[in-house]
């Protein structure tokens, strides 16, 4: 299956969720945050709304391009 581009039409939420998961030891080494992005995206002209796992560098690379492959 080939990834595809998703852009980012619209931010929702940003959460935070870095302790929650080491809480339940989801991401226990986790020395970054982690965040929990709710988003309008566009995908070959399809828009839905998603909600996604980011940590702090892949979101600073997504809203760095507007996009993120998935």
């Amino acid at each position: 299956m080939n990834k595809l581009e998703h852009y980012i039409v619209e931010i929702y939420s940003i959460i935070d969720v870095t302790d929650n998961l080491k809480r339940y030891n989801a991401w226990r080494k986790a020395s970054t945050p982690i965040y929990e992005v709710y988003m309008l995206v566009n995908c070959c002209g399809i828009l839905s709304e998603v909600t996604e796992i980011f940590s702090n560098n892949q979101w600073e690379e997504v809203k760095r391009n507007g996009y993120y492959m998935g």
